[in-house]
């Protein structure tokens, strides 16, 4: 906030990265104010598809997020819908805009929208 104070807080253990290594899905921890947990975002096994649900604090899925099978482009967006919870509707996206080759190619930053 404006007095430098931490409002929201995000926790992302180190994970293997690899779509075949089930037992080591990524998940990650909001909290907000920092030291209360209102929710999760975790990765669903899915093959080929980068899927994720959102959590309430509860464990209990609000939302659905499902990206494309290739989640780079070049020199396009990427979209990723965001779903109900029963992943039946959509109410939303999550863009990847491109931000340049030379960024793409030599960060892992991600301009988001």
């Amino acid at each position: 906030d404006n007095n430098k104070q931490e409002v929201i807080h995000f926790s992302r253990p180190l994970r293997c990265m690899s779509c075949w290594a089930i037992c080591c899905l990524q998940e990650l921890e909001v909290q907000a104010p920092p030291g209360t947990t209102v929710g999760w975002v975790k990765q669903s096994w899915h093959p080929y598809l980068p899927k994720f649900t959102i959590e309430d604090a509860s464990g209990q899925t609000v939302l659905v997020i499902e990206g494309p099978c290739l989640s780079c482009s070049f020199c396009g967006d990427v979209e990723f819908k965001v779903l109900s919870a029963d992943g039946d509707q959509k109410v939303g996206k999550i863009s990847k805009q491109w931000s340049g080759l030379l960024k793409e190619a030599f960060t892992d930053a991600d301009n988001l929208g």
